[in-house]
C-alpha cells in the first residue's frame, strides 16, 4: 500500500512514532562509474541483509528483505545520481528499509507489459512490502515488514 508522503515517514508507513528503533545499521553505497559496477551493489545489499537479520535471529525474513532491498536499491542507483544511502532497522513488530538517493522525480510504480525487461521494482515492493512510502523531495523510499521478534536468550 504507498501512503502519502510526509515528513515523517515512520508514521506514515503505520510505525508509531513513540515506538523506539531497537537496533539499526547505516550503509553507504558509493557510485561507481565503472561498467556494470553498481548493479554489483544489489548483491552486496542481499549479503548484508542476509547477515544482519542472522545475527538477530531473523531469518524467516530474509528472502522477502532482500527482494525489497534489491528493488530498493536498483531503482535508486538507476533513477538516482550519486551515493545511495541505505538504513535497516527494528521496531517492535517492524523490520523497516530506507533506501535514499538523489535525482529528478519522484519513485512512482509503473504498470509494465508483460514482455518489458524492466518496470517492475516498485510493483514488487508494493506487493510484499506491508506498507511503503516516498519522501516528499522524492528522494527516500521507505518500506516495511510485519514481524515478530525471537526471545533472546540471556
Amino acid at each position: 500500500m504507498l501512503i502519502a508522503a510526509s515528513p515523517n515517514l515512520l508514521s506514515q508507513v503505520g510505525v508509531p512514532n513513540a515506538m523506539p528503533v531497537l537496533d539499526q545499521t547505516e550503509l553507504n553505497l558509493a557510485w561507481s562509474d565503472v561498467k556494470d559496477g553498481n548493479a554489483q551493489r544489489s548483491g552486496q545489499i542481499r549479503r548484508i541483509a542476509k547477515a544482519w537479520l542472522g545475527i538477530r535471529r531473523l531469518r524467516a525474513y530474509v528472502d522477502d528483505a532482500q527482494l525489497l532491498l534489491t528493488e530498493l536499491v536498483t531503482n535508486a542507483f538507476r533513477h538516482g545520481h550519486g551515493d545511495v544511502r541505505v538504513r535497516i532497522f527494528l521496531t517492535q513488530g517492524y523490520l523497516c528499509f530506507e533506501v535514499r538517493s538523489t535525482g529528478p522525480g519522484t519513485p512512482t510504480p509503473r504498470s509494465p507489459d508483460d514482455l518489458d525487461e524492466s518496470g517492475r521494482g516498485l510493483w514488487l515492493v508494493e506487493e510484499y512490502a506491508d506498507r511503503w512510502a516516498v519522501s516528499a523531495d522524492g528522494e527516500s523510499v521507505w518500506c516495511t515488514l510485519p514481524i515478530d521478534l525471537p526471545e533472546i536468550p540471556r
